[in-house]
């Protein structure tokens, strides 16, 4: 763009390989550039994207920066060709926030001779949506040309300002960042080493008088645990030297605040005393207040230290009261921002004092740390999965439904498709619907008894025993998709119906894989499958789906050793023979038997077995049944004890009176004894019990479990 008067402000980039943010950025200098006489200056380091030829239909000068491995040297190249009064630096992954009157009010006044720098907000988002957690950093963006300043250091390139410096702070004046939210963990570690191969050789021997410089290793060697290590105990050495080194007052508490952190993160055993060192030096810098006691409670809880939780928690609200209430001076902050300012971070200290208070049985401040957690369509799924781990421990508080109930309003009714909403919301159902599994300690499920979701309702069917009203509770229910398949055994268990819009709902091919996973949850699912009615007033779905459920709950090995199964299996029959009947010409002969789906081939057959039984026709009874376990495979564990009955019914059937009536008299000899007694031993080693043995001891029917 050609200015036509000396431009007020320089806004200058060193860009490259910036395709994928850079016009986003342009576009948002645009508004600015219109209102104020400005110039766009951008140095390219060695793009090969594009990044260049688009900077040049946008900037006033683009020029080409040989990259020599120094930030500052890129930086002041820029600086070099600037005209205006003012500079401001601007990344390529930045783009500035719709309002800009602030901004634009200043720079049109044109009183600001006495000012050295200005801040404005930095807000680095965490996701690549930008929707959810990020973090505001103060960060100095704007110098005044007549100072004549110039950036230091290799990276993290700063300006170093003379003492009495005047500042001038924009309040409302945002750039929008999202460069973290694509950096992966191999970038971060490459960036890393490459940040440390330029730093390292100004130091000497492990050390530097410079502070910023050392607290430049720390940062770049975060992620390094021997070099974050090395580096943290470096700065506290710098910190506590005599005499004090350059820039000590307005370093030292955010570098302190990094070492701490550090010494979290690697359990460092000088965290106490590099938190006591902070409390005496800088007891009232933010980085104390916010940063350090959060890390303190973060220490505590993880170390099952729920009363010193309870002690921090309160210094940590007052600290971010005063944060945000504009408490610290904006000096404070031209270092570093807080790292532990964010709603994501009070989020975190919200639950982990309601569970510290929760496990000291403080109900009453457990239940209000829990419901003043500031939750949003935006909360992350990890912190919506901590509040429900919160939640469980106050299972036993009437008042903990109703709270889950608020929170999950935000995690599950959201409007936005971001993969963060998504993925959150899948997170809570299938949380909520681990809730639901047998043999828990806990009832869990209790806790979305309000939730109003289809699983809340789910949820309000597990308490209650009537069939009436669970049938009632049944019939508002729209999305059987989020029912849990515990939900529905509980239904069955009570002997109640499901209603017409269950079956209506959902086809064949989606009730199928239900019926398969019914018989997964509870082994005394069997007692209820024999005395449930089933809802054969709805028709031929209703019934197929109850010999479904039934079928593949006999093809579980557990189930078809369990004591009630041969009875369940001459159940199946009878259904079965009432379902063939309503979908196939009664006339069927065994040749058309092959041309019929593998399941209702089974079942033909073994209908076919149960009557050849009935009629003591066991020869046909056996060859059916193995007919009905070439059809279905899994059903080899019910076949096997089938067969054990079959033999028993065939002796039964072949057995004198006489023999018979003697081993009911042996029957009722031997209940007279406690199954411990050693008579029984004796007993059954007579000859007499030998012979009536096989009439006697456990079958098929009653099998051991």
């Amino acid at each position: 763009m050609e200015t036509t008067q000396k431009p007020i402000l320089t806004i200058g980039m060193i860009v490259k390989n910036e395709m994928r943010c850079i016009e986003r950025c342009f576009q948002s200098l645009q508004p600015l550039r219109d209102a104020i006489p400005c110039e766009l200056i951008v140095a390219d380091t060695g793009s090969t994207d594009g990044t260049r030829e688009l900077a040049m239909q946008y900037a006033d000068l683009c020029f080409d920066f040989p990259w020599c491995n120094d930030f500052s040297a890129a930086r002041n190249a820029v600086m070099d060709r600037a005209s205006g009064d003012w500079y401001l630096s601007i990344d390529a992954d930045e783009f500035f926030d719709e309002d800009l009157s602030e901004l634009m009010a200043f720079l049109s006044a044109r009183q600001y001779d006495h000012l050295t720098v200005c801040t404005l907000t930095i807000r680095n988002y965490i996701t690549p949506d930008m929707l959810g957690e990020y973090t505001d950093f103060a960060a100095i963006r704007m110098l005044r040309m007549a100072t004549g300043i110039r950036y230091t250091s290799v990276i993290h390139e700063r300006w170093d300002l003379p003492a009495g410096s005047c500042w001038h702070a924009f309040t409302h004046t945002i750039l929008h960042h999202d460069g973290y939210a694509y950096e992966t963990k191999e970038n971060a570690l490459r960036k890393a080493e490459r940040n440390l191969a330029l730093l390292e050789p100004q130091l000497e021997d492990g050390f530097s008088q410079d502070g910023g410089l050392l607290m430049e290793c720390l940062d770049a060697g975060v992620g390094i645990p021997e070099k974050a290590q090395q580096y943290a105990r470096a700065c506290v050495r710098w910190i506590t030297m005599e005499p004090h080194g350059a820039h000590w007052e307005e370093l030292s508490p955010a570098i302190l605040r990094k070492c701490v952190d550090a010494a979290n993160r690697y359990q460092m055993p000088e965290f106490d005393d590099w938190v006591a060192l902070a409390q005496q030096l800088f007891p009232h810098s933010p980085y104390t207040e916010v940063d350090i006691v959060y890390q303190s409670i973060y220490r505590a809880f993880f170390s099952d230290r729920y009363e010193a939780v309870l002690e921090l928690v309160p210094s940590y609200y007052a600290g971010i009261q005063k944060y945000y209430s504009g408490g610290y001076p904006i000096t404070n902050f031209g270092v570093s921002g807080l790292y532990r300012a964010a709603i994501q971070t009070q989020q975190e200290i919200y639950i982990m004092e309601a569970m510290s208070a929760a496990n000291l049985h403080q109900d009453e401040r457990a239940l209000t740390a829990l419901r003043t957690i500031p939750v949003s369509d935006n909360t992350p799924p990890k912190i919506a999965m901590a509040i429900l781990d919160a939640a469980v421990l106050l299972l036993h508080c009437p008042e903990t439904p109703d709270i889950v109930a608020e929170h999950m309003s935000h995690f599950l009714h959201v409007e936005q498709t971001s993969p963060r909403a998504v993925a959150r919301r899948e997170g809570c159902l299938k949380r909520m619907a681990l809730s639901f599994l047998p043999g828990q300690a806990r009832e869990e499920w209790r806790l979305y008894q309000d939730v109003s979701i289809d699983m809340g309702k789910g949820a309000q069917v597990m308490a209650m025993e009537n069939p009436t009203e669970i049938e009632c509770i049944l019939g508002n229910i729209q999305n059987w998709g989020e029912i849990p398949p515990p939900v529905l055994n509980h239904v069955i268990a009570c002997n109640a119906h499901f209603p017409l819009s269950f079956y209506q709902t959902q086809p064949h091919e989606e009730l199928l894989p239900i019926a398969k996973t019914l018989g997964k949850y509870d082994a005394e699912f069997v007692p209820h499958l024999l005395q449930w009615e089933g809802d054969s007033f709805f028709g031929t779905i209703a019934l197929n789906f109850q010999v479904e459920i039934i079928f593949y709950a006999l093809c579980n090995p557990t189930f078809a050793h369990h004591k009630d199964a041969v009875s369940l299996l001459q159940h199946l029959c009878t259904l079965a023979h009432r379902l063939l009947s309503c979908i196939y010409q009664p006339n069927l002969s065994q040749d058309d038997i092959s041309i019929l789906p593998s399941l209702h081939q089974c079942l033909w057959y073994l209908v076919q077995e149960e009557h050849a039984l009935q009629t003591q026709q066991f020869t046909q009874a056996v060859s059916f049944l193995n007919l009905a376990l070439k059809a279905h495979p899994d059903l080899k564990d019910m076949v096997e004890i089938q067969l054990d009955f079959i033999e028993h019914q065939e002796r039964l059937a072949s057995a004198s009176p006489e023999l018979l009536e003697l081993a009911e008299q042996v029957k009722q000899i031997l209940s007279q004894y406690e199954p411990d007694d050693v008579r029984l031993m004796v007993i059954k080693q007579s000859e007499v019990y030998q012979k009536v043995a096989c009439f006697i001891e456990e079958t098929p029917t009653h099998p051991i479990p």
